[in-house]
């Protein structure tokens, strides 16, 4: 199971429930996972064609254990939550003009 702590060091580690309701570790620190998963080029490559809500899915299942989010209900609500952008991609992510190889997402 995934845990979270506080990015100033206090407080004990949490589930991602806690995290989410709680918004904020109470020594005022923003939560972050106590490790990241390891992702192969293998997964990473299986990701780049996927449709942005599949692709976020992918992600967030690895630090959403299934019991609390089943997949289907994750994938649910990313869907939900990008119905209203009108860019196709949900979150553009155009070439950086001084930087070949390089983009940017448009979070504005």
């Amino acid at each position: 199971m995934t845990r979270y702590v506080s990015n100033k060091g206090g407080g004990p580690a949490v589930d991602f429930e806690t995290c989410i309701l709680n918004g904020r570790a109470p020594d005022g620190g923003l939560y972050v996972p106590t490790s990241l998963p390891n992702i192969t080029h293998e997964q990473l490559q299986s990701w780049k064609d996927l449709h942005y809500t599949d692709r976020a899915v992918e992600i967030l299942s690895l630090f959403i254990d299934e019991p609390t989010m089943p997949a289907a209900t994750l994938h649910s609500l990313i869907e939900r939550s990008f119905s209203a952008f009108y860019h196709p991609k949900k979150i553009p992510t155009p070439p950086l003009n001084t930087k070949e190889g390089v983009n940017l997402q448009e979070l504005f």
